[in-house]
């Protein structure tokens, strides 16, 4: 009369590790999901600011500055681009939920006038103007 008991005890614990395993994939489908729009988003960002870049350089009598600037501009989005691919290597990472950060300090002076290089020709485009003034102690 044992065994019944038994095996209605077995089968409670296989279900109930079922449905853990199924709770645990359903939590990483959606951390993969929501890794894919990020990364959507993260890959947009520098090909708008690179196609913008282009568009400058393709224009005739471009100024050294303007030239220059915009040749930056497509080197760091290019840089970050690349940056995004190498963590997309490491799959596996993202599956068991590891994305490993790497914390460094940032000059927010510095990275406010990239942010504006990046945006200044589709903001130009518009007819209007966006200007980064930092004050010389944040430099």
């Amino acid at each position: 009369m044992l065994r019944p008991a038994l095996c209605r005890c077995e089968a409670d614990r296989a279900t109930e590790g079922y449905c853990r395993t199924d709770r645990e994939l359903v939590e990483a489908n959606r951390r993969l999901r929501e890794f894919l729009a990020l990364l959507g988003h993260e890959l947009r960002s520098p090909l708008t600011a690179m196609h913008y870049a282009l568009c400058v350089l393709k224009q005739q009598g471009v100024d050294a500055d303007n030239r220059d600037r915009n040749w930056g501009v497509m080197d760091r989005q290019l840089q970050f681009m690349a940056c995004l691919v190498k963590d997309l290597m490491d799959v596996s990472g993202i599956e068991l939920g590891k994305v490993q950060l790497h914390i460094q300090p940032l000059n927010l002076a510095q990275a406010l006038v990239r942010a504006a290089e990046t945006v200044r020709a589709s903001i130009g485009e518009r007819g209007r103007r966006f200007e980064v003034i930092c004050a010389p102690e944040a430099e």
